[in-house]
C-alpha cells in the first residue's frame, strides 16, 4: 500500500554526525548545537517501515533488513560528487575513488572547477576528482560551468534573453568558457584561481592567457565592486 515520507527538524546550527555501529560502513545522523550557532541546517527525511518488509517474523529480522541496506549488499548506485573539503592532493582519494571504479558506478559531478579559492588558500573542487575518475575509465555526467544546459535553465528561470546576461568568475576553463559558449558576455575577475598566473599589467596578463588557452572574456577588472 501506500507509504508516508516526513520530514523533521529543520534546526538551524546542524552537523552531520558519524553514527555507523559496524566497520567499513559509512552511516551518518545529524544534530544541532544547542546554541544554533554552527554554520549548516540539520534536517532529515524519514520514510515509514513496516514489519512485512523484514521477510521474517523473528526478533532478529529488523537487524538484517538494516544490514541489507547498510551493508555491501545494499551499496551505492551511483556516486554525487559535490568535491573534497580542504583537500590539495588527488591521491589521497584515488582509494575511494578506486573501489567505485571497480564497482562501475557512474558518478555524477555537480561542479565541473578543478579548483577553488577558500580565502587565499587554492583546493581541489569537484572537477579534478571526477576528471581523474573519467580519465580511468569510469563514468561521468557533468552538470554546471562550463556546460550550455546551466545557462540555459537559469535564464529561463530569470526570464532573461543573452543580451541581459553578464557572467562573472575567476576561472578560464570554467566560467569564461561557459559563458562564451552559451552567447552571454563574461567578466573575469583576479581575485581567484588566476591571481598567479597574471601579470601585474592586468590587461597585458589576461591577454597572454587569452591567447594561451584560445578563450577571451568580454571584461576583466582586478575585483568585484558593490
Amino acid at each position: 500500500g501506500r507509504r508516508s515520507a516526513h520530514t523533521f527538524c529543520m534546526c538551524p546550527g546542524g552537523m552531520v554526525v558519524p553514527a555507523s555501529n559496524h566497520p567499513e560502513r559509512v552511516v551518518v545522523n545529524g544534530m544541532s548545537f544547542a546554541a544554533r550557532r554552527a554554520w549548516w541546517a540539520n534536517s532529515a527525511v524519514i520514510v515509514e517501515v513496516r514489519p512485512e518488509d523484514y521477510g521474517a517474523a523473528d526478533p532478529l529480522a529488523g537487524f538484517r533488513f538494516q544490514d541489507a541496506i547498510e551493508g555491501p549488499e545494499g551499496r551505492a548506485d551511483w556516486i554525487l560528487n559535490t568535491g573534497p573539503e580542504a583537500s590539495t592532493d588527488v591521491a589521497e582519494w584515488i582509494p575511494v575513488l578506486q573501489q567505485a571504479l571497480d564497482a562501475g558506478l557512474p558518478m555524477v559531478c555537480a561542479n565541473p572547477d578543478r579548483v577553488v579559492m577558500r580565502g587565499t588558500a587554492k583546493e581541489l573542487c569537484a572537477g579534478s576528482l571526477a576528471e581523474w575518475y573519467e580519465d580511468q575509465g569510469g563514468v561521468v555526467q557533468w552538470h554546471g560551468k562550463p556546460f550550455a544546459d546551466v545557462y540555459r535553465v537559469a535564464r529561463a528561470a530569470m526570464g532573461l534573453q543573452r543580451q541581459q546576461v553578464l557572467a562573472i568568475g575567476d576561472s578560464f576553463t570554467t566560467d569564461v568558457a561557459g559563458a562564451r559558449a552559451a552567447g552571454i558576455d563574461v567578466l573575469l575577475v583576479n581575485t581567484g584561481i588566476h591571481q598567479t598566473d597574471l601579470d601585474a599589467d592586468l590587461q597585458a596578463g589576461v591577454e597572454r592567457l587569452s591567447r594561451e588557452k584560445g578563450l577571451w572574456p568580454s571584461f576583466a577588472d582586478h575585483r568585484l565592486r558593490f
